[in-house]
């Protein structure tokens, strides 16, 4: 009888680690040999067998030709609250639409928290300066405010006097003096407007009305009824002296533009902010300052107190009442479509020129050619953004927008500096990129110096949280007319952007 063929055994090529590393002999029996076995040890198998290299060992060394990256460039966080995202969650459900949204508390305004101590008079901040812009002294109206407030003892002068002064200590943040100052304005302002006003004294009651609305503006912390009536007031009192022919050039022409830039403005937040009242609404229907740019012979000049000139300032009013028009989140109606068209034409078409003067060669930071003219095209560009984005309800990719957010931002390189925030506000509707948003950023914190009771803190802080919403909502876009009016919603009075 043939003997049966054992199965021939797999023997392993190398020996276990553990014979290998104790030097003895390895029968290489898979899975596991024998001499493990019967030394009762667990065989460590013939699998490679890896080890640290020496120091310095350089034949063992395992070296990732990887560069270590490090950046260099300078980088923005943005704080997203649970407010930006319960608009993200929000924004396209009907049924929860802005006025069911909970806002986030408003900010500590310019009277809280009192933290300066008693600043010496030589250190004390220009109160006109905290009320418009630095700029040359052609048609400034810091200037105009000094002399109204300088001229006697009267009424009149101490209400524009006392505004002032209400104002440099609202930025000092020294409360009492602030509402010290405040009260002896308003009790000024009655006794002037109590008298028959002459052309003297229509100015002064006009400055003071519009300097109480700053104020208010700048404090954050009245009530509606206030923001509106000082506004309102100054709007009436300038309207019920313009029976005589309006002069276009002098202190009329200047105190003209100043009001109508804060009128326009003052329509805009009204239009985006939710909760407006009555009041409110018939200050933005008031038409009767709009109406004097049209035939004014200097309208396309570039005014030192505006950043642009009074045509641009007419057409962006003309850009709020056709978003006013709107009825509804959906695209705009043919006519309304028609309108935007021809608004948009004119605003691609204005040519803003420089005032003829001497004096426009005096060469300070913000105050010459270099400054005017480049602020004043940021002026008209955000403009049009604002025309396609919001008006239009194009989406950030629109060509229009493109094109001048591109322009915008290689103007902003140059200057580094813009005073207005509605420019800067206008082109966050466009920054996606970071070096954009770095841009916009640093043209807010260097503005600061130059408009001190500005809003350039409040646009940064709407700026990022418009940010917030275009980075949650990734590449489907964000709807720029629902955020702003979220946005602005806010704020315990509408926003001024100025």
């Amino acid at each position: 009888m043939p003997k049966p063929v054992s199965a021939e055994k797999t023997l392993a090529q190398k020996p276990c680690s553990n014979c290998r590393n104790r030097k003895i002999a390895c029968d290489r029996t898979l899975p596991s040999c024998t001499t493990c076995a019967k030394r009762k040890k667990v065989c460590s198998g013939y699998a490679v067998n890896l080890s640290w290299p020496r120091a310095g060992d350089t034949r063992r060394a395992s070296v990732a030709n990887v560069t270590r990256f490090t950046s260099t460039g300078r980088v923005a966080f943005l704080n997203t609250s649970t407010w930006d995202v319960s608009l993200y969650l929000n924004v396209t459900d009907t049924a929860t639409r802005l006025d069911l949204l909970r806002t986030p508390s408003p900010r500590p305004s310019l009277r809280t928290p009192r933290l300066a101590t008693r600043v010496p008079p030589a250190d004390y901040p220009s109160a006109g300066k905290l009320a418009a812009s630095q700029g040359d002294h052609r048609q400034d109206i810091c200037s105009l405010l000094y002399r109204m407030s300088l001229i006697d003892e009267t009424s009149p002068s101490l209400a524009v006097r006392h505004s002032l002064n209400a104002l440099t200590y609202l930025h000092m943040k020294d409360l009492p003096s602030s509402i010290q100052y405040r009260m002896l304005a308003i009790s000024a302002l009655r006794r002037t407007i109590s008298q028959a006003l002459d052309v003297s004294t229509r100015p002064q009651a006009v400055a003071a009305s519009m300097l109480l609305s700053i104020y208010e503006v700048a404090d954050r912390s009245g009530t509606i009824r206030d923001w509106s009536t000082y506004f309102d007031g100054c709007v009436m009192i300038f309207a019920a002296g313009q029976q005589a022919p309006l002069k276009h050039i002098g202190d009329a022409s200047t105190l003209l533009g100043w009001v109508l830039y804060y009128n326009v403005f003052y329509k805009f937040g009204i239009a985006h902010w939710p909760r407006r009242t009555k009041q409110q609404e018939v200050i933005a229907n008031r038409q009767n300052l709009i109406s004097q740019v049209a035939s004014h012979p200097h309208r396309q000049i570039i005014q030192n107190t505006l950043g642009c000139s009074l045509e641009i300032l007419s057409l962006l009013s003309q850009a709020v009442e056709l978003f006013r028009r709107r009825k509804g989140w959906g695209p705009p109606s043919i006519e309304l479509q028609l309108a935007i068209d021809e608004l948009q034409l004119q605003l691609e078409t204005v040519h803003q020129r420089l005032y003829n003067g001497k004096d426009i060669e005096v060469k300070h930071e913000t105050g010459s050619n270099n400054h005017y003219t480049p602020v004043s095209r940021l002026f008209q560009l955000a403009v049009l953004i604002y025309l396609d984005r919001v008006v239009r309800a194009s989406p950030i990719s629109s060509p229009v927008s493109q094109a001048a957010a591109h322009e915008a931002f290689d103007i902003l390189q140059d200057v580094r500096v813009c005073e207005r925030p509605f420019p800067m506000f206008m082109l966050s509707l466009q920054a996606e990129e970071e070096c954009d948003r770095l841009l916009v950023l640093d043209a807010l914190r260097n503005s600061k110096s130059k408009r001190a009771l500005g809003d350039s803190k409040m646009a940064e802080q709407m700026i990022q949280r418009i940010w917030s919403q275009q980075d949650l909502h990734g590449e489907e876009g964000v709807d720029a007319p629902l955020v702003i009016n979220a946005v602005f919603g806010t704020y315990p009075t509408p926003p001024c952007l100025a």
